[in-house]
């Protein structure tokens, strides 16, 4: 039997979604003025939160199959919907602009599953121990290199004073009542370092851009990063908790790089990512 619904319900669930979206809009847009107001400071902010990390020693990178002649290509970071964790993709190029990144996990297991989700079972078995015949085909290289500045999100403490900026922010006083009638939780502002790494980290990061096509917290995080000049994000996995990198190509000095560890099949090109050969990159 199939569900039964009046048309009534098919109504009222069309004006709870639209309602629903535009409450998320207004949210977004009440930040991004004050965004805007402060991008000054938060930039300040941010250039003195950026350090030099230790050199990438062959962390690791999983593409699908099918791209394995362009395994250091960033540009499927901006084609899909939503993009990564900290870069904007293809959720609204009028509103949102992409920019791209090159995601590097620092071993194997977690660029898995960062780039699959897959999750390690009670038995010690991942997923994709139990689906041999039916998991996905992927190509995962060793990539080493070195950036000169990241702003490194382990380090919370150098992200106080960008904190002290965003936690002056006000919302709009009809919207958390707005939030009430909508049965969701109630809107608020990142009020401390600890908040502000929770909203950069979550696993569930992709519900904002799918669901209402606004970029996530991390996304605009990463906007910001990128828009200082600062060459990537260090970031630790939400799902294993070992070390990540977000580097975004077009910002990399000419001392920076990232390139493949060992020798590639004939076919594969663009063997090293620096800043004069990024545009091979991300186009």
């Amino acid at each position: 039997m199939l569900d039964q619904f009046t048309v009534d319900a098919v109504r009222n669930a069309k004006k709870y979604g639209r309602e629903r979206v535009r409450y998320y809009w207004e949210y977004y847009t009440s930040l991004a003025r004050q965004r805007t107001e402060k991008s000054d400071e938060i930039k300040r902010c941010l250039l003195s939160a950026a350090e030099v990390p230790s050199p990438l020693e062959r962390w690791q990178r999983v593409v699908d199959y099918r791209y394995s002649l362009h395994p250091l290509s960033a540009v499927g970071s901006v084609i899909t919907d939503p993009g990564g964790r900290f870069n904007i993709g293809d959720i609204d190029r009028t509103q949102f602009p992409p920019f791209p990144a090159l995601y590097l996990a620092a071993d194997q297991s977690t660029a898995i599953v960062e780039r699959f989700g897959e999750i390690e079972a009670p038995t010690g078995l991942s997923n994709l121990d139990f689906a041999l015949r039916s998991g996905p085909s992927f190509t995962c290289v060793s990539v080493s290199g070195c950036l000169d500045s990241v702003v490194d999100l382990r380090h919370r403490e150098r992200l106080r004073s960008f904190v002290d900026i965003i936690k002056t922010f006000k919302l709009p006083t009809d919207l958390a009542a707005r939030a009430r009638e909508l049965g969701i939780d109630p809107p608020s502002v990142i009020g401390s370092v600890e908040e502000l790494i929770s909203a950069l980290t979550r696993p569930g990061w992709r519900e904002e851009p799918m669901q209402v096509d606004i970029p996530a917290a991390s996304q605009i995080f990463g906007q910001l990063v990128w828009s200082a000049g600062i060459e990537g994000v260090v970031f630790p996995s939400s799902r294993s908790g070992a070390a990540c990198v977000a580097i975004f190509p077009e910002n990399l000095s000419s001392s920076s790089f990232a390139e493949l560890d060992d020798k590639a099949p004939a076919g594969v090109t663009h063997l090293r990512l620096d800043g004069t050969t990024y545009r091979d990159f991300v186009r």
